[in-house]
């Protein structure tokens, strides 16, 4: 996972060369103003960026489970895990809807 959104946007041109996708606690990551699909290498987004570090293990355990593998099938996906490992995940088909 990575820091502050700032940090994150600079990096992201480096996960998508790289085929990597972006955990963060950011929500912001799920706007699709501020990460438009076509710049999106896949983003989980994970409860527990207030230190709860049972919010964090929780979806944690899931997540690794699910993306911890072939990142590059997620590419243009959001996802989001909570703590009790119920996930969202969302792609565009290529109408982009």
């Amino acid at each position: 996972m990575l820091g502050s959104p700032g940090k994150v946007m600079k990096k992201l041109p480096h996960a998508w060369r790289e085929k990597r996708m972006t955990w963060t606690h950011d929500r912001d990551f799920l706007d699709d103003t501020l990460l438009p699909e076509h710049r999106n290498p896949g983003v989980v987004v994970l409860h527990g960026g207030d230190g709860s570090l049972v919010s964090l293990v929780g979806g944690l355990q899931t997540a690794l489970t699910v993306f911890g593998h072939g990142g590059q099938v997620w590419s243009k996906t959001k996802s989001t895990v909570n703590p009790d490992g119920e996930m969202t995940i969302r792609s565009r088909n290529a109408a982009g809807k």
